[in-house]
This record gives C-alpha cells, structure tokens and sequence, in this order.
C-alpha cells in the first residue's frame, strides 16, 4: 500500500522500471557484452562488405557507436543492432559461420526488445 502510495507520488506507476531493472528485463548487460565481441571480431577479419559496410572496419566502428549509445547514453534504441544482425544480413554477409553463435545471442536480445519496444 505504502509503495503504490509513493509510486504515485513519484510518477510511476507499477510497470515502470529503473534503469537497472528495465537493463535486466531486456538483457542489455549481455548485449554490451556480446558486441564487444563482434567488434573484435570484425577487426580481425581483413575482408568482407554487406549491403551496409563497404568493409568489417566500417562495421566494427558502427557496432562500438551503437554499444557507446547502450552503455553511455539516455536512449536505448535497438533498431540497428537488429537489423545489422537478423539472419541473412550484414553479420552473415562479412563473417564466416564460425562466429554465428556471437550473432544469434545479439540478434535474440534485439529481437526481445524489438517485439517489447520497437
């Protein structure tokens, strides 16, 4: 009674989340996680390109902008991420299968949130 009293005293109602709460429902703290991996990955790889990255460098730079947006900044916007590694798009189109797993576990948490927020 007293936390529903002081939720609407706040301005938040039983839905919302903090900050630490809504990174665990969506699993952003293994998405940090999972696109440093990619973005090493990337920069080890000497060539490739997709429909959107003349070339894994390129990649490699957008994934550490898209993670610094996640991690440092206010908005959280997965569009991106989904995109660039949904099945048969950039990930597959610059990196061997052998990194696949890395691709499916990014493209699950961006699909999760995609369906909740997008």
């Amino acid at each position: 009674m007293i936390k529903k009293l002081l939720n609407i005293i706040f301005g938040q109602n039983e839905g919302s989340f903090g900050k630490l709460e809504y990174w665990k429902k969506y699993r952003f703290f293994e998405l940090i996680g999972e696109l440093e991996k990619a973005h090493i990955i990337l920069l080890e790889q000497k060539s490739g390109c997709s429909d959107n990255f003349e070339n894994p460098k390129e990649f490699a730079l957008a994934i550490d902008d898209e993670r610094d947006s996640i991690e440092y900044g206010n908005q959280i916007e997965l569009y991106n991420i989904w995109k660039w590694f949904a099945p048969t798009c950039d990930w597959d189109d610059m990196v061997s299968s052998e990194h696949q797993d890395v691709a499916n576990r990014i493209f699950e948490i961006a699909n999760y949130w995609h369906k909740k927020e997008g």
